[in-house]
This record gives structure tokens, C-alpha cells and sequence, in this order.
């Protein structure tokens, strides 16, 4: 049992946790980007079921700099 993966976890690193991506607007105003982080990985998304590995979903984004584009 103790080998199983929780349920709600990164599908790349198993991670429990993730965070939105803050990014400065034009105005200087950090604002959320709608794109998410791994907190262990960086694995980047927009969507959980990316971070889940649900096959249904889209392709992830497989970089770990949130600045790039999707």
C-alpha cells in the first residue's frame, strides 16, 4: 500500500501540490496567468487534468519556464 500514488498527484513526478503562475502585466500589476506549476517538478499546465495524466486531456506543455508559450 505504501507504494501506491495518491490519487491527486502530478502524472510526471507524483507530487501532491501545484501553484498558479503569476506574471507582470503592462501596468506592473502582477496578475495569475491561467498556466499552473508542479511545485516539485515545474511541470507547466492549464488544465488539472493535464497534471493528472488524464488521457482525455490535452497534451502537456513539458517546459518548465512559465514564461514560455503553450
Amino acid at each position: 500500500m505504501a507504494d501506491q500514488k495518491p490519487m491527486n498527484s502530478c502524472q510526471r513526478c507524483g507530487a501532491t501540490a501545484y501553484k498558479p503562475i503569476l506574471l507582470r502585466n503592462d501596468a506592473g500589476v502582477m496578475r495569475p496567468s491561467g498556466r499552473y506549476a508542479c511545485v516539485q517538478c515545474g511541470e507547466v499546465f492549464t488544465n488539472i487534468h493535464e497534471w493528472l495524466g488524464d488521457p482525455d486531456s490535452a497534451e502537456l506543455t513539458r517546459s518548465t519556464d512559465p514564461k514560455s508559450d503553450p
